[in-house]
């Protein structure tokens, strides 16, 4: 779960078409759950994300959009020692995602 994410944008000012990419941080936070997970294994790392696009203005107010982005952590999963049942032993595991999304905006 991502739960800080700052991009820099950079927009090309065009009047309707306006593509844009972008990098920044991200804060994420992840723990396992499952009957086959070992109890009390969680994590937080930061990472970074990526991300480009398409806007396009049908009018001065509405936009639809396309949007890829991408997502990148390397997580260290440690043992929680408060609970007597968990994983002495934690371990490393990456995260890694891309994401597309399709949408339509509102601009006031």
């Amino acid at each position: 779960m991502i739960i800080w994410d700052m991009d820099v944008i950079f927009r090309y000012p065009g009047y309707r078409l306006q593509p844009y990419i972008g990098i920044g941080p991200s804060l994420y936070f992840a723990s396992l759950k499952g009957p086959d997970a070992p109890p009390g294994q969680s994590a937080t790392s930061i990472g970074f994300n990526a991300e480009g696009g398409l806007r396009y203005y049908i009018t001065r107010q509405w936009t639809v959009f396309g949007e890829g982005k991408y997502s990148y952590a390397r997580m260290s999963y440690s043992s929680n020692d408060s609970d007597p049942n968990a994983d002495p032993f934690g371990f490393r595991a990456t995260f890694s995602a891309f994401t597309l999304s399709l949408g339509i905006s509102y601009h006031f």
